[in-house]
């Protein structure tokens, strides 16, 4: 009974602490994204659009991208409450779904990890490329990562990020593929996301189901440690 009762001190003391950062359904009518503030775990709304035309609006719960009939990049952020550091015991999911009813190769749409008002990754189709974890929407972008092999027109992606102290791995993954890891040198801190779109006749493209998740291990308390030792001398007098 002792041992048990040890055993499940232990456990306790190790169990994995998850927090929901944020979300955003885009759980809207229909309107232009411009100005909304719904959603969790945000500290503004969603930023302006470049101009009338061209910009991200909300139809059906989802934020499509209007091209406009302009051949300009729009971007459209929003930060988050605070900003997020990649600790040694961390685990930093960011999800979202990528919209892509229209598959022509110059239509750019994904999201940015912004940190500060600067762009850190792109996670999506940059223009006339393929979809994975990318430095801009830009047509000569860096791949930090291999594009996935296909993509649906609903396509939901997870970006994992883990640190080990020395660099952060990035993984990319969907429902049906995982790409290769990336290892940022240093820790990976981001306080936003920017909506992303391109091409001037792109209508139905677009972004939807945004989610932050972090996942921290604690570190072992002295009482936790303790115990442990304790346990191993209670097994070894046993033999």
């Amino acid at each position: 009974m002792k041992k048990t009762s040890l055993i499940i001190s232990l456990l306790a003391a190790s169990q994995l602490h998850a927090v929901v950062i944020a979300n955003e359904n885009f759980d809207y009518a229909n309107q232009d994204v411009e100005t909304l503030n719904g959603g969790t775990g945000w500290g503004s709304a969603w930023g302006a659009s470049p101009n009338a035309t061209r910009r991200f609006v909300v139809s059906s719960n989802t934020a499509l991208y209007q091209g406009g009939g302009s051949g300009t990049r729009t971007a459209q952020a929003r930060t988050l409450s605070s900003s997020i550091t990649v600790g040694v015991n961390d685990t930093l999911v960011v999800g979202f779904t990528l919209i892509r009813n229209e598959t022509q190769g110059g239509r750019g749409i994904g999201m940015y990890l912004v940190n500060g008002g600067a762009n850190q990754y792109f996670i999506g189709k940059a223009i006339n490329e393929g979809v994975g974890l990318k430095s801009s929407i830009e047509t000569a972008s860096t791949d930090y990562t291999t594009d996935f092999a296909s993509s649906s027109s609903s396509e939901a992606i997870t970006a994992t990020f883990t640190f080990d102290g020395t660099n952060t791995s990035i993984v990319l993954a969907d429902s049906n593929e995982t790409l290769t890891t990336y290892s940022q040198a240093g820790a990976f801190t981001f306080d936003g996301v920017s909506l992303a779109g391109y091409h001037q006749a792109t209508t139905t493209n677009g972004i939807d189901s945004i989610s932050v998740d972090l996942t921290t291990v604690p570190e072992p308390s002295s009482t936790a440690l303790l115990g442990l030792g304790g346990l191993t001398l209670m097994l070894r007098r046993r033999k």
